[in-house]
């Protein structure tokens, strides 16, 4: 996920509140470099719900019956909150994408793969090289396969 942050399960919903983080170890911000800015770590949350929301178009026009989890933002006195339901990911496997920050990235599973090729392609999404593996999305994008034929888009 794009959105690092303080997070928070309340009731089966996550909630993860928009935050400027500090990464490496360089005192280096993630959306403000030197000085943290959470204007742009807000405008990067909203930027995940288009994401999410242009996948399950994609997934829907394609009818491949990938889940997308339902996504609200939520704005309060200058914070900003991205809301989701906790996936059942219990049971179920990595396939796609990395769960890590990008240190491990999965590819495991062609059908899932050719799904995601196929939305890639539907929303202009050039296949790339992120490790050692080709993905269709941005490398931090889970997918996740629990049983034999139920995919879930993280």
């Amino acid at each position: 996920m794009i959105i690092t942050g303080t997070k928070f399960i309340v009731d089966g919903i996550l909630f993860k509140l928009a935050t400027d983080p500090i990464i490496g170890n360089n005192g280096c911000f993630l959306y403000g470099g030197d000085r943290p800015n959470v204007g742009r770590a807000a405008k990067a949350a909203a930027n995940e719900l288009h994401g999410a929301n242009a996948y399950f178009k994609a997934f829907f026009l394609l009818r491949a019956g990938v889940v997308v989890p339902i996504q609200i933002l939520v704005d309060y006195r200058g914070f900003r909150l991205v809301a989701m339901p906790l996936l059942p990911l219990r049971g179920g496997r990595l396939v796609y994408g990395s769960a890590d920050g990008g240190r491990t990235v999965h590819n495991s599973d062609e059908k899932f793969a050719e799904l995601m090729s196929l939305a890639g392609r539907t929303l202009h999404l050039a296949e790339h090289k992120v490790r050692d593996q080709v993905l269709a999305s941005a490398g931090d994008v889970e997918g996740h396969m629990q049983g034999e034929e139920r995919f879930l888009l993280d």
